[in-house]
């Protein structure tokens, strides 16, 4: 059940209260959903930046990440020693075999 935050109207539906909102309260569907949903401020970004995340509608809300921060936290380079260690042993070889030339 979601209950309006400015009167005492309730719905079953998000969209129903998002419609209610904007006619009645003049409030924009971001703003509905940090209220409603979050009960909260703005999140930020789960890399720690603490830059703002992108809200993507009423119903998908916001993303955890910004766009390309995603790579800080989950990557195979940053945190992977075996794929590290590969890389090198790969470029090594390619040294050793002529392929990879130095400038």
């Amino acid at each position: 059940m979601f209950e309006c935050p400015n009167c005492d109207y309730q719905t079953e539906k998000l969209n129903s209260l998002r419609i209610h909102a904007a006619k009645v309260h003049q409030i924009i569907s971001e703003d509905l959903y940090l209220q409603v949903v979050i009960k909260g401020p703005k999140p930020v970004c789960a890399c720690g930046c603490e830059e703002f995340t992108k809200y993507n509608g009423l119903i998908r809300g916001y993303t955890k990440y910004r766009p390309g921060h995603q790579a800080r936290v989950k990557n195979n380079w940053g945190h992977n020693e075996k794929a590290k260690q590969k890389s090198q042993d790969t470029r090594r070889k390619m040294f050793q075999d002529g392929d990879l030339e130095v400038e």
